[in-house]
Parts: C-alpha cells; structure tokens; sequence
C-alpha cells in the first residue's frame, strides 16, 4: 500500500511539469521593446476594460486579454509555444512522504488524516 502512494505522489509531481508556456516574438524585436510594448498595450488594455465593465471601476479580465492580446499583434508580437523546461525530480529514495497507519487513517506532512 505504501508504495502505491508512493507511486501516486511521483505522477502528481511529474504531470506538474507537462504544461507548454507561450512567449511573445518579433523580427528584430528584443526584450527591451517588447517590455514597452507590452507596458503600452496593458495601459490600453485597462482603459478598453474598464470602458466595458458595468460600473466603469473595475477592470473586466475578459476584455483585458483580448485587447492586450490584439494591441502586440497589432506591432508586429506573435504568440509561439515553448516545450516546458525540463524539471529535475527528486531523490525519494528512502523516503516517506505519507503512510497509511491502519485503513482509515493516514500521516504525512505533520498531518493525521
């Protein structure tokens, strides 16, 4: 049983890692003008947002990202996925992150469950 949850812990930590990034690109474009495009845009983008929300105070996040997104498209900025670094897993070996003391009760991380 211990090493079933020893098992289930190692995927949990391992499938944390399979999620993609996305990073912004542009011909010419360098970290320096894409931070004041970006600064630009999310100025823009508040002033789109709060134009659309109801009470004109509170930003809304769904016209936000859509105007953000289409103000660095509109400068030349393309969205292009990246493959996750890859992440180094820990030596377990020997360890005990939780352990099931009888069939109703579990310890692990300072815990009684």
């Amino acid at each position: 049983m211990r090493g079933h949850l020893l098992i289930f812990c190692l995927i949990v930590l391992l499938c944390g890692g399979c999620t993609h990034t996305e990073v912004w690109q542009k011909t010419g474009g360098s970290q320096q003008s894409f931070d004041l495009d970006s600064r630009e845009c999310g100025s823009i983008a508040r002033q789109v947002s709060l134009l659309q929300s109801e009470t004109g105070k509170k930003a809304e996040p769904t016209f936000f990202s859509r105007s953000y997104n289409e103000c660095l498209a509109a400068k030349g900025w393309r969205r292009k996925a990246t493959a996750p670094e890859p992440r180094q897993t820990p030596d377990l070996t020997g360890q005990t992150l939780a352990e099931l003391v009888n069939p109703y009760t579990v310890e692990g991380f300072g815990q009684t469950i």
